[in-house]
């Protein structure tokens, strides 16, 4: 990569500006645009004791949508915020593998072209600067730990999350313990992708640990940095909401990039999804080689899947199930706008019986030794046949702008139930726009007919469902599709995390 040698560099009013020390050119970039500044620890061998890393991005220009650079100084600007300024690699990018994983088809397809454009530019620029002799990294005696270069997986399928998930839970993965390096399990997977892989790790390493690997503490599970290259990202964007509020404009990649090296490993909160025999996952299967569109593959049996993001029936469910085509699925974000219109006009009153375990109240239930254990765990019926949402949340926003769970906090492990009765197209309608107004979605109600928004704290949430046409009978576990057989179920409850993973969050985050 080529570094650019300036000077006169200032950062005022949010414009960062520099001239070139070549040929006296002036330049300059938005604050938001700035990453971060990387100090020299060895000015003999870089020559310039800081680099400045900037991210321009063009989203309409798809062919060539990161313009990356990176400026050398010898001196940093004034004002320069202490959190952009990294002096040193984070134990999770010098002292354990690191596995890079580009999910080719995740969102617009651009992960393959943010990992060889920008992140694997700025991590090797990153080693080059910054991983010398530091005592704080020394283990094994007086010898540091240099991991090497990071482990690439650049999916070839819609499994190749999962089978990597599996084999990293298997006996013999990379990083078994020998003299000075880390232990089974330690490693940072930088994951180029959107929700889907992250219940892939989740259920590949589930499957590959079952029968071959015991329960292990959280300080040797895998940490997962998340690069939001998907569709909709929820769970990157509930993580980074109190930082993206102050973070000037920041876009999500510069803040993932920020979060890669200057954030804290935490536990990963987890749901678990049960289904009833006979439920089966489900993908559209795309065009095969007559041309012939096959708008259904039914793929292996399920009994569980586990989940960090949201389990959902009814309109939720149907819009990213129809919307997962090739043909849609170009269009990134907005195909989910594009199905919604169809299925409001529909309006669909999807038949089930929906049962809650409430989360009891303070001085109640769990927490009251009066409380028998069949009250505490009494499943409550919603008085209805009929729905036209139920979602049940781990995090707070679906999108970045859209509000599902405005009381959910990052880490808190809270499961919430959004649910509502059929109310027509126009309503629906009208409470989703809300949850892209902050979540102004809760509390709503309408006077004519009594019928509102219902929004609860749970333990766990059971959906029966009635339906008897195969398009009605969806159910959308982090954007994993279940097809329920009729008169079967989805019983979604808290996860005990166990052997799971961690994920980096940005410090501020620990201390809310």
């Amino acid at each position: 990569m080529n570094l650019i040698p300036v000077e006169g560099v200032a950062l005022s009013d949010g414009r960062l500006s520099w001239k070139t020390t070549a040929d006296g050119s002036l330049g300059s970039a938005k604050e938001a645009e700035l990453i971060f500044v990387l100090k020299s620890a060895d000015l003999e061998k870089t020559q310039f004791g800081f680099v400045l890393c900037v991210l321009k991005e063009d989203a309409g220009n798809p062919a060539n949508p990161y313009n990356p650079f990176f400026l050398a100084t010898h001196t940093p600007p004034d004002h320069l915020p202490q959190r952009l300024l990294i002096t040193a690699l984070p134990p999770h990018l010098s002292s354990v593998p690191v596995d890079v994983i580009v999910s080719v088809r995740s969102g617009t397809n651009l992960a393959l072209a943010f990992w060889e454009t920008v992140l694997q530019p700025i991590h090797a620029l990153s080693r080059e600067i910054l991983l010398v002799a530091d005592p704080a990294h020394h283990q094994a005696g007086d010898a540091l730990i240099d991991v090497g270069e990071p482990h690439v997986v650049v999916t070839q399928s819609a499994h190749s999350v999962r089978q990597y998930a599996r084999a990293l839970a298997a006996p013999g993965n990379r990083g078994q313990e020998t003299a000075g390096a880390p232990p089974p399990g330690s490693r940072t997977i930088l994951l180029l992708s959107g929700d889907g892989g992250v219940v892939d790790l989740l259920n590949g390493r589930r499957d590959g640990s079952v029968a071959s690997s015991p329960r292990t503490d959280a300080t040797r599970s895998p940490v997962i940095a998340l690069m939001p290259l998907g569709t909709g990202n929820a769970l990157f964007h509930s993580l980074h909401k109190p930082i993206a509020a102050t973070a000037a404009e920041a876009s999500p990649l510069v803040l993932a990039l920020r979060t890669l090296f200057s954030g804290c490993p935490a536990k990963l909160p987890t749901f678990r999804a049960s289904f009833s025999q006979g439920s089966r996952v489900t993908s559209f299967a795309g065009a095969g080689e007559d041309g012939v569109q096959r708008p259904e593959e039914s793929e292996t049996p399920v009994d569980s899947l586990q989940g960090a993001i949201v389990a959902s029936y009814g309109f939720h469910a149907s819009v990213v199930y129809e919307s997962d085509t090739p043909e849609y699925r170009v269009h990134g974000a907005k195909r989910f706008g594009m199905v919604a219109q169809d299925l409001l006009r529909e309006s669909h009153p999807y038949r089930a019986h929906v049962d809650i375990r409430r989360t009891p109240l303070a001085g109640t239930g769990a927490a009251d030794t009066s409380a028998t254990d069949e009250e505490t765990s009494k499943l409550e019926r919603v008085p209805r046949d009929s729905h036209a949402y139920v979602l049940t949340t781990l995090v707070s926003n679906l999108e970045q702008t859209f509000s599902i769970s405005p009381d959910s906090r990052p880490l808190d492990g809270q499961l919430r139930l959004v649910h509502f009765a059929p109310i027509g197209g126009e309503r629906t309608m009208a409470a989703m726009m809300a949850a892209y107004d902050g979540g102004k979605h809760v509390g709503m109600k309408w006077s004519e007919d009594g019928e509102e928004i219902g929004y609860e704290q749970v333990d766990e949430v059971r959906v029966t469902v009635l339906e008897e046409e195969q398009r009605w009978r969806k159910v959308c576990v982090d954007g994993t599709i279940v097809e329920i057989p009729q008169g079967g179920y989805m019983s979604v409850t808290k996860g005990d995390d166990a052997g799971g993973f961690q994920v980096l969050v940005d410090p501020r985050i620990l201390k809310a």
